[in-house]
């Protein structure tokens, strides 16, 4: 199972890939909007976890607007320190879960397992 990891802060998304490989999953990593939209392009994934909010960024709903427009079967699982992501409807949104910053990452990859199952 592939798994789409977005997040503008290296250090974490380096966590968060290497805890998904040692999971199972098969990661790829993109540090701004621009790149994992053109991982989308380029290939399918089983699931997207992304921090909508990076520095710098636009509003969330319109960055996972695009990826859902891109990829509109492959689940969105929102992970952010942001206040304005938080507030999201999950049905509005049509993201498939909701995890604050800092969060626990055994559970956060506890709840992806339901989603997606590592091959």
């Amino acid at each position: 199972m592939r798994i789409l990891v977005v997040d503008d802060d290296p250090p974490l998304l380096e966590v968060l890939g290497d805890f998904l490989t040692l999971e199972g999953y098969t990661t790829q990593l993109a540090e701004t909007r621009e790149a994992a939209l053109a991982a989308l392009q380029a290939q399918p994934f089983d699931l997207i976890l992304s921090d909508p909010m990076g520095r710098g960024w636009d509003p969330a709903l319109p960055f996972i607007r695009q990826l859902q427009a891109t990829a509109p079967t492959t689940p969105v699982v929102v992970v952010t320190a942001h206040g304005e992501a938080a507030r999201l409807p999950l049905e509005t949104a049509r993201i498939s879960a909701l995890w604050l910053k800092p969060m626990d990452i055994e559970a956060l990859v506890s709840s992806l397992h339901q989603l997606v199952q590592p091959s």
